[in-house]
């Protein structure tokens, strides 16, 4: 098999889909989630009042001599203030402006990684036929004798390749 197969058999289109669905679930677990805060946020009232009233009106103050001074002296010019009774208002806390975050994905990233080896095997066989004349001396007379030799070569060379990076975007 070969480098270029073994890149045809990612299965990219499933990792993207499965990485889909995942994000598609997420979502919307997080959209539920802030759904529920959005109710909770709208059931929840309080007592607002919007504005407070205080009036101001004169309010002169008799002033009161020292002994031999007399009473001569002229009011002092003073100042009341009274507290107008303010109206409550019923709000819930998302009439108030406190609104639920709705979370988003807006970028995925699928990294893939491979480590991609290749071995190269090779074997020669060689048969040589060897016929040799041995003499021996006894008293039978010479004998030829037939040797056969086989010789046989196996090599194998590995061939790493570097690491793949393949990356894909939502």
């Amino acid at each position: 098999m070969g480098v270029g197969q073994d890149l045809l058999n990612v299965p990219f289109p499933q990792m993207i889909f499965s990485m889909a669905q995942a994000i598609a679930k997420g979502q919307l677990a997080l959209d539920k989630s802030s759904i529920e805060t959005l109710k909770v946020l709208a059931k929840t009232e309080f007592d607002w009042i919007p504005e407070i009233t205080e009036v101001l009106f004169p309010k002169p103050i008799k002033m009161t001599g020292a002994q031999g001074l007399g009473s001569n002296i002229p009011p002092v010019t003073g100042v009341g203030v009274e507290l107008q009774e303010p109206q409550p208002v019923k709000l819930t806390l998302l009439q108030a402006g406190i609104n639920p975050t709705f979370y988003q994905f807006t970028d995925s990233i699928i990294e893939v990684k491979m480590s991609i080896s290749s071995q190269t095997s090779s074997e020669n066989s060689l048969d040589v036929p060897l016929t040799c004349r041995l003499r021996q001396t006894s008293s039978l007379g010479p004998r030829p004798s037939a040797l056969t030799s086989t010789i046989t070569r196996r090599t194998s060379t590995p061939t790493p390749l570097r690491g793949l990076v393949c990356c894909g975007r939502n």
